[in-house]
Formats: C-alpha cells, structure tokens, sequence
C-alpha cells in the first residue's frame, strides 16, 4: 500500500492485494455507500472514498467492520467470488478457518430451492441466487452492475410473493423510476 500527497493537498492511496482481501474491503465500502444518503451531485469515486473514511475510522480511528464474502464453488467449475474474480483453492482454504459457511440449497434437478413468499423483502438464500441468476440491470438495454436493487416484477403491494420467479434486481434509477409508474 502506498499514497502520495497531490498539490491540492488531497491523498492518493494505492494498494495491491489479493482478490478476496479486496472483495472484502470493497464490499464493506460499497455497503457503505448503499446505507448512506449522498449529497446531490456527489459522484461514486467521492461516496466510495466517503466510505471508505467512515468505515476505517469509525468516526473516532476505531474501525470495525465485519463483512460477508460470497464464494462460488461449483464442483469442476473455478471457484469464483460473487463479482466473477477467480480464486485459488488456496485462498478459499484460508478464509474458513475465521469465516461462516452457509449453504445454497438445490433439489435433485439442481434447481435452488426458494424460500418462503409470505417476506416482502428476499432472504439472503434468495439474494444470492438472484445475484448469481441476474447480473445486470434487468431493464432491456441498461448493464449496470453495481448497487442494484431487488424488485418484485409483480409489485409486493398487488399481491406479488417474494419469491425466485418474482424477484429480479434494478438499478437505483430504473427501480425508481418504476415506482413513479415511469416504465416497467
């Protein structure tokens, strides 16, 4: 890790680590920036670096920051983190000692198996799977793939189950947009 003082007087920090440290550090700060409200106009580098300043300082040098690390192993398959980074055997290896294993459930046709449709907000099984099912916007022609939203396609308050086959993830702006009655 190194940083370097520009003549604006801000701070530049680099840093080269492995890939799962990295996914740890980055998904912690963009949790960051899902719980916190932005100023109009801030764009994501500046929510990013807000972030990363609240979580590492914990407004008082403190920090303390516990985060979930989701691992694709798929017997044959490379082992992947959530984001598509490939990761070692070895690397995996050296997560489980500290880490919590849960478990993605799938019948014998190797379908996952959902979750109850009577929660209006989807259970972390379901979160994975429709992380893994929909990595992008499901909005025809948006790719976005950071901080998507889950939706119901049959809104939750007409009677939708928050169930597999209802769920789908939204960018911020289209999932908006959608509750304004804007688009579908």
């Amino acid at each position: 890790m190194s940083w370097r003082t520009d003549p604006d007087g801000m701070v530049t920090i680099t840093a080269r680590l492995p890939p799962h440290h990295a996914a740890a550090i980055t998904a912690v700060v963009d949790q960051q920036v899902m719980a916190n409200r932005a100023p109009a106009g801030a764009s994501l580098r500046q929510q990013r670096a807000d972030a990363l300043t609240a979580t590492t300082t914990n407004g008082n040098g403190n920090g303390s920051v516990v985060a979930e690390i989701v691992i694709h192993v798929r017997g044959g398959d490379p082992t992947l983190l959530a984001d598509g980074t490939p990761l070692s055997d070895h690397a995996v290896t050296s997560l489980l000692d500290d880490g919590f294993v849960s478990l993605l459930l799938c019948d014998t046709n190797r379908h996952t198996i959902d979750a109850s449709p009577r929660r209006r907000t989807p259970t972390r099984r379901q979160r994975r799977v429709i992380d893994e099912l929909h990595p992008e916007c499901a909005r025809t022609g948006c790719h976005a793939r950071t901080f998507l939203q889950y939706d119901h396609e049959q809104p939750y308050t007409n009677g939708g189950t928050t169930t597999l086959d209802n769920l789908r993830r939204l960018c911020g702006p289209h999932n908006r947009a959608r509750g304004r009655g804007d688009c579908q």
